[in-house]
């Protein structure tokens, strides 16, 4: 699949739709509610959507189901989107089932938001309360080098967002986009 086919066609510098991936404290709510708000797009928080449509936290979901099966069920609900006009961020487990990334990936532009293994270790609090997929016994650092080269893999492009200024990083992933959409629209076209 190129990037060519899902571009926009009423906004050529921008995806049909877009989705942030990333681990936890990477910025995916924070960048993805200033964008929409900025393009007049709807913004969607994937966990938000399973808890509200579940009846349940992440953690008892995971509880419940297992590792697995929670993946699973995540996967089932990430299916249903594909709109155009759509900022997803997905919980940052999303990259553990190919088939939902490559659903992601034909929907619109996967952005991996990277983020340094220090600040995401100043960024976030209880895994456990924010519901991450993380194994019994491992650290942020486990999950950030277990995640890491999956989230390398499944993205069409990367965006450095170290540091706390927001606004900066907003300014990167919007730049990025438009430079990708930009060679891809090239492509396309045969420039």
């Amino acid at each position: 699949m190129t990037t060519a086919s899902f571009m926009n066609s009423d906004h050529p510098q921008r995806p049909r739709q877009l989705t942030l991936i990333g681990m936890p404290g990477s910025g995916k709510s924070t960048l993805g509610k200033a964008l929409a708000a900025k393009w007049q797009w709807a913004f969607v928080d994937v966990d938000q959507v399973i808890v509200a449509k579940e009846g349940r936290s992440l953690a008892a979901l995971q509880d419940e189901l297992g590792r697995d099966g929670f993946l699973d069920r995540e996967a089932w609900h990430i299916q249903q989107f594909g709109q155009p006009g759509e900022i997803l961020a997905p919980g940052g487990s999303v990259i553990y089932r190919s088939a939902t990334m490559q659903h992601l990936r034909q929907c619109g532009l996967v952005v991996y938001l990277h983020v340094p293994l220090k600040d995401i270790e100043l960024r976030i609090g209880d895994l456990r309360q924010r519901g991450v997929v993380i194994a019994p016994g491992k650290t942020v650092g486990d999950l950030w080098h277990e995640r890491h080269p999956l989230y390398e893999q499944a993205a069409h492009l990367r965006v450095p967002c170290s540091g706390t200024d927001p606004t900066l990083s907003l300014n990167l992933l919007e730049q990025a986009i438009r430079q990708h959409m930009t060679s891809a629209t090239e492509a396309a076209h045969g420039s």
